[in-house]
C-alpha cells in the first residue's frame, strides 16, 4: 500500500472562513460557535476568539441581533474576552 504525499491537495478545506463564506447556515455558525468553545476550554483563546466573531456575525445576519442563538454567542465572546483580559462592557 502506497503512503498519502503529503504535498498533494486535500478534498476538503478546513478552514473556517471558507465554510463560513460558502454556506451561510445556522448550522456553520453553530459548528463555529462548538469549535470555538471547545478551543476556549482548551485554553486556546487566540484561536476560539475569531471563530465566536464569526459566528456571532453570521447568526447576526441570519438569525437577528436579538435571537438567542446570536445572544448566547454574544455571551460565550464575551467570557472569552474578559479571560483573556480585555472586557468591553
Amino acid at each position: 500500500m502506497r503512503r498519502p504525499n503529503p504535498s498533494t491537495p486535500k478534498p476538503w478545506k478546513c478552514d473556517s472562513n471558507y465554510w463560513a463564506s460558502t454556506i451561510p447556515i445556522p448550522d456553520v455558525a453553530l459548528s463555529l460557535n462548538n469549535l470555538a468553545g471547545l478551543y476556549d476550554a482548551q485554553g486556546r483563546y487566540e484561536e476560539a476568539e475569531p471563530l465566536y466573531t464569526q459566528a456571532l456575525t453570521l447568526f447576526e445576519q441570519i438569525l437577528g441581533p436579538e435571537h438567542p442563538y446570536t445572544q448566547r454567542v454574544k455571551d460565550n465572546l464575551q467570557i472569552l474576552l474578559e479571560k483573556k483580559g480585555l472586557d468591553t462592557t
